[in-house]
């Protein structure tokens, strides 16, 4: 179903952006307060990077004006962006955007995705790409965490940085028991990208973090609490950024 999803919502795009002409469908929370001081840049393949600036917060005034002026003319989905999670320096700059993407449709059901927008040295703005965030299949950097058993869902209500409160619970008490396990990890979230019924819960929480003081990383933290309310971390995984800001191509 997650596939079909997705190939729902890159079709829809691919009429939005062929019949341009109405109003944009779409929502940025903004935040005009300054942030903390920027943690270490993080240089991915391909001259992305992740630093304390544009990953971590809710989006600023001026990422929310870049992403209107480029899906102004998108039809056909519904963007709801929660946090830039990365930058890429051309002739001008490519911002890449964590995304919850629904077709206009009854009945819709939404998917992560990470949109790439494209500002020119003249402050021009367009729309790249849009590639979803399978959180069945996941693309990390090293090794392949492979495709998990199904059953995960969608927040209907996409939140960025803020988690839920359940999900902030939950995910305190991990932070807590990496700590209490002496492991060395800095985890700030930025959504809570799907949740499972098992016996208990597991999350999957998308996050800025680094490991044992190395750079900052966007970090894919599955957490599960079990039938009596005890938490733990069953994997934490650096997101191959790379991967979702590449155009897909057909085989």
């Amino acid at each position: 179903m997650k596939k079909m999803a997705s190939i729902a919502v890159a079709t829809a795009l691919a009429f939005s952006l062929a019949a341009c002409g109405g109003a944009a469908q779409t929502e940025a929370p903004v935040d005009d307060a300054g942030g903390e001081e920027a943690a270490e840049v993080t240089t991915l393949v391909g001259g992305w990077t992740i630093n304390g600036d544009i990953a971590g917060k809710t989006i600023t005034e001026e990422q929310a004006a870049i992403f209107q002026q480029a899906m102004g003319e998108v039809l056909g989905v519904n963007y709801e962006p929660v946090a830039v999670i990365g930058e890429q320096l051309v002739a001008g700059k490519n911002y890449a955007y964590l995304c919850k993407a629904t077709v206009v449709a009854p009945d819709a059901q939404g998917e992560w995705v990470v949109v790439v927008i494209y500002q020119d040295l003249e402050g021009n703005c367009s729309f790249t790409t849009a590639n979803p965030i399978d959180p069945v299949d996941l693309h990390v950097v090293e090794g392949d965490k492979g495709a998990v058993m199904g059953g995960w869902s969608i927040p209907e209500s996409p939140e960025g940085v803020d988690l839920p409160a359940d999900a902030q619970e939950v995910f305190d008490a991990a932070v807590k028991a990496l700590a209490d396990e002496g492991k060395d990890y800095v985890l700030a979230p930025q959504a809570l990208l799907a949740t499972q019924v098992v016996s208990g819960a597991n999350y999957q929480v998308l996050c800025l973090g680094s490991v044992d003081g190395g750079a900052s990383q966007l970090l894919d933290v599955t957490i599960y609490k079990d039938a009596s309310g005890n938490v733990s971390v069953s994997s934490v995984d650096a997101l191959d950024l790379d991967f979702y800001v590449t155009p897909l191509v057909d085989e």
